[in-house]
């Protein structure tokens, strides 16, 4: 199926066999992928406080592109019925939300 994007996205076909490894892929390491960006914000930066800074608008941006793809009006809903049915199986964003504030604690 073909899917638009708006604001001069340029329209692509999904390749649901290509979406199906790409969300099993993420299931299988997004968290720790997490907490191997946390442990990384906090021993990389001298000052905490602009470490958990720089996570949380990562994060952020994650949970966007995320959003896009697995949301009710992501690409993949978007895409038709088999490729819809990847987000049956996807991470809840309530999940994924849940993780990001554990992180972001202080």
């Amino acid at each position: 199926m073909v899917v638009c994007g708006g604001r001069g996205v340029t329209c692509r076909a999904v390749n649901v066999g290509e979406a199906r490894a790409l969300m099993r892929d993420f299931s299988d390491r997004w968290k720790s992928s997490i907490e191997r960006m946390h442990r990384d914000a906090v021993t990389n930066f001298g000052n905490l406080q602009r470490g958990m800074e720089v996570l949380q608008r990562t994060l952020s941006q994650l949970l966007i592109y995320y959003t896009r793809l697995t949301g009710a009006e992501g690409v993949l809903m978007k895409a038709g019925p088999e490729s819809a049915e990847l987000c049956k199986e996807a991470i809840s964003h309530p999940a994924f939300i849940y993780e990001i504030k554990m992180k972001l604690k202080l």
